[in-house]
C-alpha cells in the first residue's frame, strides 16, 4: 500500500505506487527458484501457492507430474516436497515478490522451488 513506501525502501525504485494501479498479482503465480521458502512465516504463509491434485505425505505421486508429496512446490537439493528455506535468502526474495504488507505483487501466490 502507498503507506509502506516509506517504510520499504525497494517499492519506491521500482514504482510499486503506480504498478499497484494497474495490477497487484491477483491470479499470478511466482516460482521463486532459490534456497527455498519459509512457508511457516507469517508474512508468507498465506501467500504459498498449494498444489490441490496432491495429497501431503502419502508418499505418492497423486497428480502424475514425476515429483512426490509436492504440494507446496518442490526441493531439488533433497529430492523431496519440502522446499523449506534453511538459508533465507528465498524467503528474502519471496517476500519482496509478493509478501504481505511489502511485496510488489502483494496478491500473487508464491511457488517455492529450491535449487
Amino acid at each position: 500500500s502507498p503507506a509502506n513506501l516509506g517504510i520499504f525502501q525497494h517499492l519506491t525504485p521500482v514504482r510499486a505506487e503506480a504498478a499497484w494501479k494497474i495490477s497487484q498479482g491477483q491470479g499470478l503465480t511466482i516460482a521463486v527458484i532459490d534456497s527455498g521458502v519459509n512457508y511457516n512465516h507469517p508474512s508468507l504463509a498465506s501467500k504459498m501457492a498449494v498444489n490441490p491434485k496432491e495429497i501431503a505425505g502419502n508418499g505418492k505421486d497423486d497428480d502424475g507430474n514425476g515429483f512426490i508429496d509436492d504440494v507446496l512446490g518442490y526441493d531439488f537439493v533433497n529430492s523431496d516436497g519440502l522446499p523449506f528455506d534453511d538459508d533465507g535468502h528465498g524467503s528474502h526474495v519471496a517476500g519482496l515478490a509478493a509478501g504481505h504488507g511489502f511485496g510488489i505483487a502483494p496478491q500473487a501466490k508464491i511457488l517455492p522451488i529450491k535449487a
